[in-house]
C-alpha cells in the first residue's frame, strides 16, 4: 500500500499516513517519505497492520534527530496491531521504542 503525505493544520508540520505491513522490505520507502518532510511530522499509523524492528529503529532515530533540531515526530493514531507491538517493544526495552510508545500510552489515556 502506498504512503500518503498530507499537509497538517500548521505550516510547520506534515502528516504522514502509513498503511499496510511495514517491515524491512518497505524501510527505504518509509525513510524516503519521512526525509522529504523538513519540519515536524504527525505520524498516522491507524492503517498499519504490522511493523518490525527495522521500522521501530527508523522511527526512533527520526524522532531523536528531529528533537535535536527543535522539531517533533508525533504519533497521532495507531491501529490495535501497532499498539500491541509498541507495548511489547516497551516491555522488552527495545532501543527507541519506549520513546515512541510514550505517545501511544498518552493517546490511550486521553481516549
Amino acid at each position: 500500500m502506498p504512503l500518503s503525505l498530507a499537509p497538517a493544520p500548521t505550516r510547520t508540520a506534515t502528516t504522514v499516513t502509513l498503511r499496510g505491513r511495514l517491515d524491512v522490505h518497505r524501510l527505504t520507502e518509509v525513510r524516503t517519505a519521512l526525509d522529504r518532510c523538513p519540519d515536524s511530522v504527525r505520524l498516522d499509523l491507524s492503517d498499519v497492520t504490522f511493523l518490525d524492528q527495522s521500522v521501530l529503529d527508523l522511527l526512533g532515530g527520526q524522532r531523536r534527530r528531529r528533537r535535536a533540531a527543535g522539531r517533533e515526530l508525533v504519533i497521532d493514531g495507531v491501529s490495535d496491531a501497532v499498539r500491541v507491538i509498541l507495548d511489547l517493544a516497551v516491555r522488552a526495552d527495545i532501543l527507541g521504542a519506549a520513546d515512541l510508545a510514550g505517545d501511544v500510552h498518552e493517546m490511550a489515556v486521553a481516549a
